[in-house]
């Protein structure tokens, strides 16, 4: 008798939790002038986190004493010397 009330319990919380899990996400409307700003503010905020992290780079590249040739595509690109440089 105690399994049965057990297993009662564990199935009715089960379909109590299915059932609360319904599709609830909710649709955002963007207005194309407001969508257009937002693009804006992202292209300006990543250009200041590309800024930041060419600086870390280059600090870097200084640090280690590497020289590097940086390629048409923007990659940087380096030589290794047969010497072990240090982490």
């Amino acid at each position: 008798m105690r399994l049965n009330i057990t297993y009662l319990l564990y199935t009715l919380s089960l379909v109590l939790l299915l059932a609360s899990c319904g599709d609830r996400t909710p649709v955002i409307d963007l207005e194309t002038d407001n969508s257009t700003r937002f693009k804006e503010n992202m292209i300006n905020a990543n250009r200041v986190v590309i800024q930041s992290e060419s600086t870390q780079i280059e600090g870097y590249i200084q640090r280690r004493g590497m020289t590097t040739k940086e390629l048409p595509c923007g990659a940087q690109s380096r030589r290794h010397r047969s010497r072990h440089l240090p982490p």
